[in-house]
């Protein structure tokens, strides 16, 4: 009885962590070197490593073929920042890092960086690929503080030479577009005036409010 002719089909190129399926042919009965003892093994290795097989017809016709698989890294993915915290309205960047070609989330594109704007707390990831053709993917979370409802109360005409009371609510700060920096401000306008005040929250967020305050003429005596 002629010798098998043994051989192994496999892919020779894995990443850190995936499983290969190797098929011996050629025999009737396989020995692995590994101690599996099917024709078709499924094996995890964690680094390069040669795998061979000894296949059989009969008791002394017998064969051998060896696989070596290649263990590539994979990419070390991360973003920066990993954490960030913006104002309702606002956007932010996030920048990807360790391999050669980069898929983000959130139709983010396929740049290392990317700008998003989220209305409420986020998490985005992105897809590195490296030369090796393996992945890995890593997380941001962007979280979203609601902006200050500001508002202005308050007289919206004066006689002229009077003064108006305006008072700004919604914050925790005050600054007024005539630079005072208290919640109630007294005005003197000798004119239609207008008056905005950005009125920030305790999460340092902003957001404006005006009052427009007309003049009106003394009546005749």
């Amino acid at each position: 009885q002629s010798a098998p002719t043994a051989a192994i089909s496999s892919v020779n190129n894995v990443c850190v962590g995936e499983s290969v399926t190797l098929t011996a042919n050629g025999g009737n009965t396989y020995a692995w070197n590994n101690n599996q003892t099917t024709a078709t093994i499924t094996v995890s290795p964690s680094q390069t490593t040669t795998y061979t097989v000894t296949a059989s017809i009969g008791v002394n016709c017998t064969a051998t073929a060896s696989a070596t698989i290649t263990v590539n890294a994979k990419p070390i993915a991360s973003i920066s920042p990993s954490t960030v915290t913006i104002c309702n309205g606002q956007s932010t960047r996030l920048t990807a890092s360790g391999g050669g070609t980069y898929v983000w989330s959130n139709s983010g594109g396929s740049n290392a960086t990317a700008n998003f704007s989220p209305i409420a707390t986020t998490l985005y990831s992105v897809t590195v690929t490296n030369t090796n053709n393996c992945t890995s993917t890593a997380t941001a979370a962007v979280s979203v503080n609601a902006n200050p409802a500001a508002a202005v109360s308050g007289a919206s005409y004066v006689c002229i030479g009077s003064s108006a009371t305006l008072n700004a609510t919604g914050g925790i700060a005050y600054v007024w577009s005539n630079g005072s920096s208290t919640p109630t401000v007294t005005v003197n306008p000798a004119q239609l005036s207008t008056y905005t005040v950005t009125v920030t929250n305790n999460f340092g967020c902003t957001a404006t409010a005006s009052q427009t305050v007309d003049v009106y003429a003394l009546p005749n005596p």
